[in-house]
């Protein structure tokens, strides 16, 4: 199960970087599938972080590394705005403004 999410992970980076969008791209989709495995596969925040965490450890270019572990030292917020009904592109600005 773990395994699964990480594969998306990485196919999410993977688009990413073609795309040439990587900074934003990645928060988004990051969230994007937080908010998935939340509301469709029930995972719990455990999982969620141990996924997250593997995946950031993975990151070799430094400042998407910081960008993947400001997301996962933001996870329970991330959360509690996706369970309060806060949508994954308004989660990342709502990120930005906390990272400035």
């Amino acid at each position: 199960y773990k395994t699964q999410l990480f594969i998306i992970f990485s196919f999410s980076v993977v688009n990413s970087i073609a795309s040439n969008n990587t900074s934003c791209k990645l928060c988004t989709d990051i969230v994007d599938i937080i908010n998935s495995e939340l509301h469709f596969t029930n995972s719990t925040i455990n999982i969620i972080e141990e996924v997250v965490q593997t995946f950031c450890n993975h990151m070799i270019n430094t400042f998407r590394k910081h960008e993947c572990l400001f997301i996962l030292d933001n996870l329970q917020n991330i959360i509690n705005w996706l369970l309060d009904g806060l949508s994954p592109n308004d989660n990342v600005q709502k990120l930005d403004s906390v990272n400035l």
